[in-house]
């Protein structure tokens, strides 16, 4: 796989999702191919503090910052994407990826979706992250996170070429957890889990915001501060 860099991954897909969804949650909703099509892939930055939090044991690792960058599928609707967190700390002390270089990194592979979420109150344009499972440890505790987040599309209708996502969670447990995909399927219990120390995986959250802002057609996109 590529290695790639990045958090605005979810809304570049959120201009693939921006569908018009008229029907029920049971109706096929197409998700229309907006992007330009010049445009294969997308750099970025995230927006304050993201964390993420176990639901059983509360344990709760932050970071202060992420860069990315993330390619474009041909079906426009899919991709890849490289996260790297960096400022990754816990009680626990700092938290370095396994074979991180740098302290307090955390290097993050994994695909992206144009999905829409059926959660309510409303259908929505929302990016889903399937994450390939990732070690890193803090202090002497190793840790392990596996499985997948959805985001939502901030005003994903608006005319700007400037988009936020937002992935939401309470306790550990994500706000959204179910969705609609290109064949207009339902597929719930959308679960990030986690594992420490070599114990069994349990469910956690994530809680992150980043903003995508377009550029013209041919020039790579990016997500400002």
């Amino acid at each position: 796989m590529r290695r790639f860099k990045l958090f605005g991954l979810a809304v570049l897909a959120v201009f693939a999702a921006t569908a018009v969804v008229t029907a029920s949650a049971s109706a096929v909703a197409p998700l229309p191919q907006v992007l330009p099509t010049t445009i294969t892939e997308w750099h970025g930055t995230q927006v304050g503090v993201a964390s993420l939090e176990q639901s059983e044991s509360g344990l709760k690792i932050e970071c202060s910052g992420g860069s990315g960058l993330g390619v474009i599928e041909s079906s426009r609707t899919l991709g890849l994407f490289h996260i790297t967190f960096t400022g990754c700390k816990a009680l626990s002390g700092q938290c370095t990826g396994l074979g991180d270089a740098t302290a307090g990194t955390i290097l993050t592979l994994g695909l992206w979706h144009s999905v829409i979420d059926v959660d309510e109150p409303n259908l929505a344009a929302a990016i889903l992250f399937l994450i390939e499972e990732v070690h890193f440890s803090c202090g002497i505790v190793l840790i392990k996170v596996k499985g997948s987040v959805l985001c939502l599309v901030l005003e994903p209708l608006a005319l700007t070429l400037e988009k936020e996502f937002h992935c939401t969670q309470k306790v550990g447990v994500p706000d959204e957890k179910t969705y609609q995909n290109d064949l207009g399927q339902l597929v719930e219990d959308t679960k990030l889990e986690s594992s420490t120390s070599e114990a069994a995986f349990k469910g956690a959250g994530e809680l992150a915001l980043a903003k995508l802002k377009g550029l013209p057609e041919g020039i790579p996109w990016k997500i400002d501060d």
